[in-house]
């Protein structure tokens, strides 16, 4: 076996717990070459990872499917391996236009894109994303059981940028304030309370926000002139703070499985979806989580509920 490509063009979060699939198949397969394919977004939790030989970008539409099935049959894998559980237009149509001769992945019902199938996300709706990934490698004779955490690679450029961010800071806590859904985003006086609290406890204090955040991020630090506000928010330099993070308070998006990749204490907010919960679910040792009474809202979170979890995580 030559070469392997994995499939995944999903988003930052995704990206991260596809990790473990790069580890299961080095390990198993050390003289094959690893590809990936991935988005524009997912592609940097990637690059700089010693695991895999070459990034194939995939973008959307029309004319990238074209593009990405032109490419990547020119590449002649010999295995394919889309770990997505669930049925995928695109995903199929790669498939089935790759050339290689064996391809792993999800047949939707008449659909035979794929060689050897993976289980549905309804057999696996109470696994962990990091589960039902390491489910693609099985007929590979690759059994991984039980949770593995993601495991990431940062690069130097980055943890020097946060160094200088930090200016000498012990490891802060850090409170990543944004989310990649509109449902999923909390309130600014909820998030105002635990900067307030963290100092109050003599922490330092970190924001980690997406780059269209920056003026919510500028807001609390005139508010809170001691936030120590990053200066090139992405996903490398967030990678590297929550690796000096004492803990980390967040919503459901990608800084949670940051947090379980390097094993950081975590109190984590998410909306009232048992489904997405179990799927997404924190993976470190220490973590505290708070469940929303509604499934399209966390506006039903309190302050003082986030605060509580924070004190029982510390004292754990």
């Amino acid at each position: 076996m030559k070469r392997i490509l994995i499939v995944q063009i999903g988003r930052i979060g995704d990206m991260v717990l596809t990790t473990p699939v790069f580890d299961a198949l080095a390990e198993r397969f050390p003289e094959a070459e690893l590809h990936l394919l991935a988005s524009p977004k997912g592609a940097p939790v990637a690059a700089h990872d010693p695991r895999i030989a070459r990034i194939h970008l995939h973008r959307k539409g029309v004319a990238g499917l074209v593009s990405s099935i032109l490419a990547l049959r020119r590449e002649r894998f010999d295995v394919w391996v889309d770990p997505k559980d669930h049925p995928s237009t695109e995903g199929a149509l790669l498939a089935r236009w790759s050339g290689a001769p064996r391809r792993i992945g999800f047949n939707a019902e008449g659909s035979r894109a794929f060689t050897e199938t993976v289980p549905s996300d309804r057999e696996n709706v109470s696994l962990h994303a990091v589960e039902r990934n390491l489910l693609a490698l099985r007929t590979l004779g690759i059994e991984r059981r039980g949770i593995v955490r993601p495991s990431l690679y940062i690069e130097k450029s980055a943890e020097e940028a946060v160094e200088r961010d930090l200016n000498g800071a012990a490891a802060p806590a850090v409170v990543n304030i944004s989310a990649g859904q509109a449902t999923r985003r909390w309130k600014e006086e909820g998030w105002s309370a635990v900067i307030r609290y963290c100092f109050g406890k003599g922490m330092d204090v970190a924001l980690a926000f997406q780059p269209s955040d920056a003026e919510r991020a500028a807001a609390f630090k005139r508010e809170f002139p001691r936030l120590i506000v990053p200066g090139s928010p992405g996903i490398g330099h967030a990678a590297a703070l929550v690796k000096r993070a004492a803990l980390v308070v967040t919503v459901d998006t990608a800084v949670v499985h940051l947090a379980s990749a390097f094993d950081i204490p975590v109190v984590a907010l998410y909306t009232n979806v048992p489904w997405n919960f179990a799927k997404f679910r924190p993976l470190s040792t220490r973590q505290e989580v708070l469940m929303s009474s509604e499934a399209e809202s966390l506006l039903s979170v309190t302050a003082e509920a986030v605060v509580l979890k924070m004190e029982q995580l510390q004292q754990r």
